[in-house]
């Protein structure tokens, strides 16, 4: 590799078998499904065999690629950000990585110590205290007991573990884990950083020193990050590059901005809840029928509209109100929308369309959901995720942002200000 790239990526591709035979082809699975089933061994299938040895089968599985030819390198010092839906292929690629799993196809090169963090559990050993996990890690990484020694206190404090310290980790709850476990890896200098959506474990205090710390890495210019996450305006705010993966397969990758915005319209705007309306909670004598946003992507000021439809089941229902709970992208509700406070009751009959708009506050950026409710004494129609919608990265501000204000605000003012002198 050329002396500043840290991670080659050559045509890496990744393939799991599913299907009936998953997890069923040792010995003793073999042995139990010939007791219940004598007639299935490899002399008795009509199809030719392509297994190993006499205790091969031919169990109806189905291939599937996690990946697909993935290529790209990662100069040394860069954050990259990895983007892209639930099963994607992101933690997939992250495994191959950390080398937990090894590609089908293609090739990884690596320069430097790698330290992973992706799933709570990862690269600790139960038995062992959170004193003795950090020395172990450390020593995987190549590290003196000196080395170690000098990092141990500042570790254990950022952690908050003092009190648990020498108290085996099997014990500990997942957000202790986790944050011993990030404090580790980051703490320890290893050349390749890699971190997973596990921190979304973590409280949100502990998120903003995660997000901190990670910068502080970055800034040293000479420490490779991976980052996956959902929380886009972290991607934005902390990576120098990001990549998107589609059904395994890389569709962007560039300025951090730009690929964002383009996942947030490829994605958005699709409900992920259940479309079946007979199927969700409620009485049902009305139900939403559509709802959908005017735009995938808003920007901050924008006025943001939407559109809903309402079906009636039953005309002897009482009139009825619409609410919105608007919920950000760590699930957090930002706001409700209820039809009342206009002054409206909706009243049962023919199909109602109800046109809302939604104009301060300025919502910052990120990704956003909408979960719709119809009530009165009741609940008559629950529709979670109803509609998705994202807000662009074009903050509404004459001034510069500053990234942290952004980020601890929940949503953005509009304001201005006077200064006389």
């Amino acid at each position: 590799m050329a002396n500043n790239v840290a991670v080659r990526i050559e045509n890496v591709s990744k393939r799991f078998i599913v299907g009936q035979g998953k997890g069923r082809d040792g010995l003793r699975h073999v042995l139990q499904d010939y007791m219940l089933h004598p007639f299935r061994l490899v002399g008795w299938n009509k199809r030719p065999n392509r297994g190993n040895g006499l205790f091969s089968r031919n169990p109806q599985t189905e291939e599937f690629w996690a990946l697909q030819g993935v290529s790209f390198d990662v100069t040394q010092g860069e954050v990259i950000g990895i983007i892209g839906r639930n099963g994607a292929g992101k933690s997939t690629l992250l495994k191959i990585l950390s080398r937990i799993t090894e590609p089908s196809r293609g090739r990884i090169g690596l320069k430097g110590r790698v330290a992973s963090l992706l799933e709570v559990g990862t690269g600790f050993h139960p038995e062992l205290t959170g004193r003795e996990n950090i020395f172990l890690n450390g020593a995987i990484l190549g590290m003196s007991r000196r080395e170690i020694k000098t990092r141990f206190d500042e570790i254990v404090e950022f952690a908050s573990v003092t009190k648990f310290i020498d108290t085996p980790v099997k014990r500990y709850s997942s957000g202790m884990y986790v944050r011993l476990a990030f404090a580790v890896a980051a703490h320890l200098e290893p050349e390749i950083l890699i971190v997973d959506e596990v921190l979304a474990v973590g409280d949100a205090e502990f998120q903003k020193k995660c997000l901190g710390k990670m910068r502080e890495v970055a800034s040293r210019g000479h420490r490779t990050v991976f980052f996956v996450s959902h929380q886009l305006p972290s991607v934005i705010a902390l990576c120098s590059r990001a990549c998107l993966l589609e059904s395994g397969r890389l569709v962007a990758d560039g300025d951090p901005t730009a690929v964002v915005e383009r996942y947030q319209k490829q994605t958005l705007g699709k409900p992920g809840g259940s479309q079946n309306a007979s199927a969700r909670p409620g009485t049902g004598t009305v139900r939403i029928q559509m709802m959908r946003a005017m735009a995938d992507v808003f920007a901050p000021a924008e006025a943001k509209r939407f559109s809903i439809l309402i079906h009636t089941v039953d005309e002897s229902e009482a009139p009825y109100a619409l609410a919105l709970h608007l919920v950000d992208e760590t699930g957090q509700q930002i706001l409700i929308l209820n039809s009342r406070h206009a002054g409206q009751v909706l009243l049962p009959g023919s199909n109602l369309s109800v046109d809302l708009t939604l104009r301060t506050p300025w919502l910052k950026p990120g990704e956003y959901r909408i979960d719709a409710f119809l009530y009165n004494n009741g609940v008559i129609d629950k529709w979670e995720d109803a509609c998705r919608f994202a807000v662009s990265n074009e903050l509404p501000y004459s001034g510069t942002p500053d990234d942290q204000t952004v980020r601890g605000s929940i949503v953005l003012p509009d304001f201005s200000l006077t200064v006389d002198r």
